[in-house]
C-alpha cells in the first residue's frame, strides 16, 4: 500500500464525509418525495426535490426539509474538503519546478486574473492523491 502524507489524508477524509453527507441528504429527499407522495404531470417519480416539476410543490418541499438538510453540516464539510484540496494542490505544486509550478497553481487558484481551471483543478488533485510520497527524496518538499 502506497504511504500517504497528512495532505493526502486529510483529503480522502474530507472527501469520504463530503461523499456520506450527500448521499444522506439524498435520502432524505427521497424520503420525502415518498412519504408525500409526489409524482411528476409525466407520471415520474422525482429523484431529487430539484426535480419536482410543480413550483408550489417543490417551495414546499425545500422549506420542509431545509432545517433537516442544513443539520448534516454538509455546507461546513463542503468547505472543509476545499481546504483539504487547496492544501493537497499546494503541497504536490510544491515538489514541481518553479515555471511548472506558477502555471499550475495560476489554474489550480485563479491567479493574476485568470479563472481556475476546474479540469486542471481535478486533474493536480488526482495525481497528487495517488502519489506515493514515500518516492519523494527527502528534502525535495
Amino acid at each position: 500500500m502506497a504511504k500517504m502524507n497528512v495532505q493526502q489524508k486529510n483529503y480522502a477524509r474530507a472527501k469520504a464525509l463530503v461523499n456520506t453527507l450527500k448521499a444522506q441528504e439524498k435520502e432524505i429527499e427521497q424520503a420525502y418525495i415518498r412519504g408525500h407522495n409526489i409524482v411528476n404531470p409525466d407520471g415520474t417519480i422525482p429523484e431529487r426535490i430539484y426535480c419536482i416539476d410543480n413550483e408550489d410543490v417543490f417551495n414546499q418541499a425545500n422549506e420542509e426539509i431545509a432545517l433537516a438538510i442544513d443539520a448534516l453540516g454538509l455546507y461546513e464539510a463542503e468547505k472543509l474538503l476545499r481546504e483539504a484540496e487547496d492544501d493537497l494542490i499546494r503541497f504536490g505544486l510544491s515538489i514541481v519546478p518553479a515555471k511548472e509550478r506558477k502555471i499550475l497553481s495560476d489554474r489550480c487558484f485563479g491567479r493574476n486574473g485568470h479563472y481556475v481551471h476546474v479540469d486542471v483543478r481535478e486533474k493536480v488533485l488526482d495525481l497528487v492523491f495517488r502519489l506515493d510520497v514515500s518516492t519523494i527524496k527527502a528534502g525535495a518538499v
